[in-house]
């Protein structure tokens, strides 16, 4: 190893995460390639079983997107929890109306909670942070950044460095 060129090593290193985010989180992510992806199903999850707690579970965009103090928060925040709260009952009415959970996931909101598993080499790691934490093309969505700069952290410390 000692020998081999750093980039020779980061392409062979792969490192895993587990993401917990909402749907919008979770489809920039999966837009990367090459990477390997396993992500919760809207399909087959059946929010009204006792395994989900008979509820949707939503992610609070409120700590990431509205940190500047530009806006109305509480009346924002007002309006954003009645309309997950509308988008879970009407889930729940379609299933009692016989849909299935495939049919019913129509109405659930980008901020749902999913999880996603995502395995890269350290070249493609290296990649994400620079968009996705570090911000080296753009700005990147406040919801991206809380969950790419912990990871950013863990992988300098798993790649010894090489992830800069």
């Amino acid at each position: 190893e000692a020998d081999m060129p750093e980039q020779e090593i980061m392409k062979h290193n792969t490192h895993t995460f587990n993401f917990i985010c909402n749907r919008g989180v979770s489809h920039e992510l999966v837009r990367h390639r090459p990477c390997s992806f396993a992500q919760e199903s809207t399909r087959y999850c059946n929010y009204s079983k006792d395994k989900f707690g008979q509820e949707i579970t939503v992610i609070d965009p409120f700590t990431a997107l509205y940190k500047d103090g530009n806006c109305d928060i509480d009346f924002q925040r007002k309006l954003w929890l009645q309309s997950m709260d509308f988008a879970e009952s009407k889930y729940f009415d379609l299933l009692l109306a016989g849909a299935t959970p495939q049919e019913a996931r129509g109405v659930l909101p980008n901020d749902l909670k999913t999880e996603v598993v995502m395995t890269a080499n350290e070249v493609e790691w290296q990649h994400i942070v620079n968009l996705r934490s570090k911000q080296t093309t753009g700005k990147s969505h406040p919801q991206m950044v809380e969950v790419m700069t912990p990871v950013y952290e863990e992988l300098k410390v798993l790649s010894d460095g090489r992830i800069k």
